[in-house]
């Protein structure tokens, strides 16, 4: 009970939507869409446009960016429950405009259960104290994973615009248009954009052309294809072996193929850009 007490008096209270300029949330309707990559990818590139770029791991119970970016985490998003730290302390700067929140309970706790589930209220309030970093950078990824909680949750907190992950096949579309309709229920003008992950530009659309067919009839709006990632056997095979993806992503497809979408999106958050428009050197705000 005492670490709860820290933990709620540190979230502060107030209004709790922060900041939404620049923050965009990654989230997938079924487990197994790479979402954690995609955003890894998009994070590491935005970067690399020259925006200060946060990547968050919204998964407080295990995480996995950090074990992507081959860091061993001294702490993790869910050390923030005890009330002890703030968010920034839990911030790693990998340098070249990169840094990452890591997920999961912290060191203490790896390999093993985590002591305690969050509730909705507790996981709301987590996000509420992470999303105080928002205004310290240029762009903000969050890895919110396959949980729809976790993903209403991390947009509850600030986003500009969502970027749902998914794959090809009747489950996964059936899945992301789950996802699409939870967003859109609570967010009806907020931007989707859906990325297409392990499928060439033609699977792609015709995976996207069936959730705007579904969104468009039944929910009456519109989403934004962002495009495809290929899949790319390279990075399987980085995480094998234990290489950071900000080391390899410029020599991989799925990296390149990540670049110009991340470059799309730094467009599509300026105000009044046109994402057709081509992108003329790095951001900064």
């Amino acid at each position: 009970m005492e670490g709860l007490r820290h933990f709620v008096a540190a979230t502060g209270r107030g209004h709790w939507r922060a900041n939404d300029d620049r923050v965009v949330v990654v989230g997938s309707g079924k487990g197994g869409s790479g979402t954690s990559t995609v955003a890894a990818l998009l994070g590491i590139a935005c970067a690399a446009e020259g925006d200060h770029t946060l990547l968050i791991d919204g998964d407080e119970l295990v995480g996995t960016q950090h074990r992507l970016l081959a860091f061993d985490a001294p702490h993790g998003l869910g050390d923030l429950y005890s009330g002890t730290l703030t968010p920034a302390d839990c911030v790693h700067d990998f340098g070249d405009g990169l840094s990452l929140l890591p997920g999961g309970p912290g060191p203490n706790a790896w390999g093993a259960r985590h002591t305690h589930v969050l509730s909705a209220g507790e996981r709301r309030a987590l996000f509420r104290r992470v999303s105080q970093l928002h205004g310290d950078y240029d762009v903000v990824i969050v890895d919110a994973g396959s949980r729809l909680d976790n993903v209403l949750t991390a947009g509850a907190a600030g986003a500009r615009r969502f970027i749902v992950v998914g794959g090809d096949g009747t489950v996964a579309i059936a899945a992301s248009y789950a996802l699409v309709k939870a967003i859109h229920q609570k967010w009806p003008s907020t931007p989707v954009d859906v990325i297409v992950n392990r499928e060439d530009d033609w699977r792609g659309r015709h995976v996207f052309d069936q959730l705007q067919d579904g969104s468009s009839r039944f929910l009456g709006r519109s989403l934004e294809y962002a495009g495809t990632i290929p899949e790319d056997g390279s990075l399987h095979a980085a995480a094998l072996s234990g290489q950071s993806l900000k080391l390899i992503a410029d020599h991989t497809v799925a990296g390149q193929a990540a670049s110009v979408l991340a470059r799309r999106l730094l467009l599509l958050l300026e105000d009044g850009a046109d994402p057709t428009v081509a992108h003329a050197g790095p951001h900064r705000r």
